[in-house]
C-alpha cells in the first residue's frame, strides 16, 4: 500500500504496515484452507487471495464480507450435492469452484474497492460493494437451490426447460435469490455501520442493495437465455456483467436521487 494511500485512508504508517500483514496473513490462510478442503481448486484459490488482497489492503473491513459469501457460497453449492451431480448440474466434480467462478463474481467487488477510494463517494461505497455482494449471494442461491426444483421456465417465453438451463428459472430458486439478495444486504449493512465508514443512509437503506441485487440476479438470467444460450458470452462474463450492471445502476441512482 503506498504512502499516498495510507494518508487518503487516514490510517497511520506503523498500523498500516501492521494491517497490510495481517491482511496478506488471511488472504493466505484462507486461499490454503479452501483448497485444502476442496471448496476451491489451486486456480481459484489463487484467484481468490489476490481479489482478497486487493480488498483488503483498500476496504480493510470489506474483506470480511467477501470472504463470507465465498464460503457461504461454497456451503450451497456443496448442499444435495450427490441430488445435483445425479442430475449433472452440479459445480466442478465435488462442488469446488475454479478461477472462473472467483473471478466473475469477485472482480466487480474489487474494482468497487479501487474506485472507492479514487471516485466513489467513500459513504456510498459500502452501499455500491453490498449490491454486488447481493447480486453474487442472490445469483449463487437461486442457481444452486433452483436446480433442485421439479419445475422450471425460461425467463423471457416461460416455456418449460430442463432445470440448469441458462436463464432458467423456478419459483423455489427465485425465493432463494430473494432471501441471499436481503440477507447479504441487511447482514452486510449492519457489519458495515458498525465497523466501517463506507455505508451510509443507517438503517432505512439496508434494504437497498438486496434490491438491487435481486435485479442483478434477474439481469443474470435475461443474458443466460438470450445471449449466453446463443453462444455469444460465457457463464463467467455474464456473472460480471450483472453485477457491474446493478452496481452502475447503484452508483447512478444514488448519485443523481442524491440518496446518499
Amino acid at each position: 500500500m503506498s504512502a499516498n494511500l495510507i494518508s487518503a485512508l487516514k490510517i497511520p504508517g506503523i498500523m498500516g504496515l501492521f494491517l497490510e500483514a495481517m491482511v496478506l496473513a488471511i488472504c493466505f490462510i484462507i486461499g490454503y484452507a479452501t483448497y485444502r478442503f476442496s471448496l476451491l481448486t489451486i486456480d481459484g484459490a489463487i484467484a481468490a487471495g489476490i481479489i482478497g488482497v486487493i480488498i483488503g489492503l483498500l476496504r480493510p473491513a470489506w474483506i470480511v464480507l467477501l470472504f463470507s459469501f465465498l464460503i457461504a457460497g461454497v456451503a450451497v453449492t456443496k448442499y444435495r450435492f450427490s441430488d445435483k451431480k445425479e442430475r449433472g448440474v452440479q459445480e466442478g466434480r465435488r462442488g469446488e469452484r475454479g478461477y472462473r467462478n472467483v473471478l466473475s463474481t469477485g472482480a466487480v467487488p474489487a474494482i468497487i474497492a479501487v474506485l472507492s477510494v479514487t471516485v466513489i463517494p467513500e459513504r456510498l461505497s459500502g452501499v455500491i460493494f453490498l449490491v454486488s455482494i447481493a447480486t453474487a449471494a442472490s445469483d449463487t442461491l437461486a442457481s444452486e437451490m433452483g436446480v433442485l426444483s421439479e419445475k422450471t421456465v425460461l425467463i423471457t417465453n416461460f416455456e418449460r426447460v430442463v432445470p440448469g438451463t441458462n436463464g432458467g428459472i423456478s419459483l423455489y430458486g427465485t425465493l432463494w435469490a430473494i432471501i441471499g439478495a436481503f440477507v447479504a444486504s441487511v447482514f452486510g449493512g449492519i457489519f458495515l455501520l458498525t465497523f466501517s465508514n463506507t455505508y451510509a443512509g443507517g438503517l432505512f437503506y439496508l434494504l437497498v442493495p438486496g434490491m438491487f441485487g435481486f435485479l442483478g440476479c434477474i439481469t443474470d438470467s435475461f443474458l443466460g437465455a438470450t445471449l449466453e444460450n446463443r453462444g455469444l458470452i460465457g457463464k463467467g462474463t455474464v456473472n460480471f456483467v450483472s453485477a457491474l450492471l446493478a452496481s452502475g445502476l447503484a452508483y447512478v441512482v444514488g448519485i443523481a436521487g442524491g440518496l446518499f
